[in-house]
């Protein structure tokens, strides 16, 4: 599922500080979303495997 980030991606991991300005001009269409959508698709399929996992007590395996 991982995916390579868009080189114009500018937000720096953790600078958190730059990132809803970032996400606004991407909004408002003045530049790059500043993090690959696929991040999130694989956060929620980690999530999802860990919320099964408690739930049944067994170990998730993720492709």
């Amino acid at each position: 599922m991982a995916r390579s980030l868009d080189a114009s991606r500018s937000v720096a991991r953790g600078r958190w500080d730059l990132f809803y300005t970032a996400f606004a001009a991407a909004v408002r269409g003045e530049g790059p979303v500043p993090v690959d959508p696929w991040d999130a698709v694989a956060t929620a399929t980690v999530l999802d495997a860990a919320r099964s996992s408690a739930r049944d007590g067994q170990v998730v395996r993720l492709p």
